[in-house]
């Protein structure tokens, strides 16, 4: 019970603050490739977010959707959108293959069963997920250990970390401004 609600809490904690940043490439553009898809990234992780694309090192720009009519022939795509939070479409489709050509930026979550952790986890954020995991424990109804008070306590505190290192994550934890 234990370890499951450290696992859930270190899941919510990651997938809420997006803390657990990395990049994903150079990979190979695939010519006609309609799709990526970021997940499983390892055996311990999936991505959760995906925040920019590169190609070449150049920004791809996003789009909210897929623009309507017909794809234009092109060598290389200029834009990308998500068709799910772990899969990204290029647009337009390239017409060329290129070696180490796109670079992805992403968050990662954790998988329900997981067995290790980033470095991170517990050096940065060990309370924050301490918080979540002992408030998941206390909030369950009719243990010997349950305790609401408590569990409200750890739990607020949880979530006041979770927007704090969501707000530091934005800026890859540099204090860089946003805009």
């Amino acid at each position: 019970v234990r370890k499951r609600a450290l696992i859930l809490a270190c899941r919510e904690f990651f997938e809420q603050s997006a803390a657990w940043r990395v990049t994903i490439g150079p990979k190979r553009l695939v010519a006609n490739k309609k799709r990526y898809y970021m997940s499983p990234y390892d055996a311990y992780a999936n991505v959760v977010r995906v925040f920019s694309v590169e190609y070449k090192g150049v920004p791809l720009r996003p789009l909210t959707r897929r623009p309507a009519g017909t794809e234009p022939d092109a060598a290389h795509p200029t834009h990308y959108y998500l068709e799910s939070p772990d899969e990204v479409r290029l647009w337009p489709q390239s017409a060329t293959t290129v070696d180490a050509a796109l670079t992805f930026h992403v968050a990662l979550m954790p998988k329900q069963t997981v067995t290790h952790l980033p470095r991170i986890a517990a050096t940065h954020f060990y309370d924050a997920i301490y918080d979540g995991a002992v408030g998941r424990l206390f909030s369950q109804p009719a243990k010997p250990y349950s305790d609401p008070v408590r569990a409200q306590y750890h739990l607020s505190r949880f979530r006041a970390a979770i927007g704090k290192y969501a707000g530091q994550a934005k800026t890859n934890f540099s204090g860089a401004p946003t805009w």
